[in-house]
C-alpha cells in the first residue's frame, strides 16, 4: 500500500512539473502560441481628410479598425504625430511627449474614429500619423497615413473679392465709354455733313448750267450771220460778172 501511494505521489510530481515546464516555455502574449486572440487579427487603415493642408487648417485623420473574428470585438484606436507639427484641436483624449515630439489622441469606439488636429509647423513638409489599434484579445493592427503641410497661410475663402473687382471695371468702362463717344460723335457728325454738302453741290450746277446756254447761242447767231454773208457776197458777185459781160458785147 505505501509502495502504491509512493509511486502516485512521485508520477503526480512529475506532471505538475512538466505543466510549470511548458507554461514557462510558452509565455502568454500578443501574437504567441499562448495568446488566446493569436487567431484574431486586427485590420487597421487610417486617412486624412485632405492630401495638402495649410498651416492654421484643421484637418481629420480618421482611422478604421476591425476584428472580424470576435463577434463583440473591443477595441482601442490611438493615432500618433510630431508635436511640432499638429496640435490636437480640443485635446480630449490626447496626450504630449515633450521628449518624445509626440503627441497621442486615443479613443475607444469601434470601426472608426475621428481624430482632429490643427497644422502649425512652421516649415512645409510632410507629416506622418502612426495608428494603433488594440484589442482586448491582446491582437494589434497598426498603420500610417501621410499629409502634406505647408508653412505658409491658408488661402483666405474671401478670394471672391477679385472677382467682384473685374466685374465692376468692365461694366463702368462699358456703360460710360461707348455712351459718351455714341452721343457726342454721331451728333456732331450728323450736323455737319448737311451744312457743307448743299453750298458745294449748287456751285458747280449754277455755274455750268449759265454758261453752256449763252455759249451755244453766240455761235449759232455767228454761224448764221456768217452763212447769210457769205451767200450775200457770192450773189453779188454774181451778179457783177453778168453786167460787165453785157456791157463787153
Amino acid at each position: 500500500m505505501k509502495l502504491t501511494l509512493l509511486a502516485a505521489g512521485f508520477a503526480g510530481g512529475v506532471l505538475v512539473l512538466a505543466g510549470a515546464t511548458t507554461a514557462a516555455a510558452d509565455p502568454p502574449g500578443p501574437g504567441g502560441p499562448g495568446d488566446p486572440g493569436a487567431h484574431h487579427p486586427v485590420t487597421v487603415s487610417a486617412a486624412w481628410s485632405q492630401q495638402l493642408a495649410y498651416q492654421g487648417d484643421t484637418i481629420v485623420l480618421t482611422a478604421r479598425a476591425k476584428q472580424p473574428s470576435v463577434s463583440t470585438p473591443s477595441i482601442t484606436i490611438s493615432a500618433t504625430v510630431p508635436a511640432d507639427a499638429l496640435k490636437p484641436a480640443g485635446g480630449a483624449g490626447c496626450h504630449t511627449d515633450a521628449a518624445a515630439n509626440t503627441v497621442t489622441c486615443t479613443s475607444t469606439s469601434y470601426q472608426k474614429a475621428p481624430f482632429r488636429f490643427v497644422v502649425k509647423t512652421a516649415e512645409s513638409r510632410k507629416v506622418v500619423a502612426a495608428v494603433t489599434a488594440k484589442a482586448a484579445t491582446g491582437d494589434a493592427g497598426r498603420t500610417q497615413a501621410v499629409v502634406a503641410v505647408d508653412a505658409a497661410a491658408s488661402p483666405s475663402p474671401s478670394a471672391s473679392s477679385p472677382s467682384a473687382s473685374p466685374s465692376q471695371s468692365p461694366s463702368e468702362s462699358a456703360s460710360a465709354e461707348p455712351s459718351g463717344s455714341a452721343s457726342a460723335q454721331p451728333s456732331g457728325s450728323a450736323s455737319g455733313s448737311p451744312t457743307t454738302t448743299p453750298p458745294g453741290s449748287a456751285s458747280p450746277s449754277s455755274g455750268s448750267g449759265g454758261d453752256l446756254p449763252v455759249t451755244g447761242t453766240s455761235l449759232t447767231i455767228f454761224a448764221v450771220l456768217a452763212a447769210v454773208l457769205l451767200a450775200a457776197g457770192g450773189a453779188l458777185l454774181v451778179v457783177a460778172r453778168r453786167r460787165t459781160g453785157r456791157q463787153s458785147r
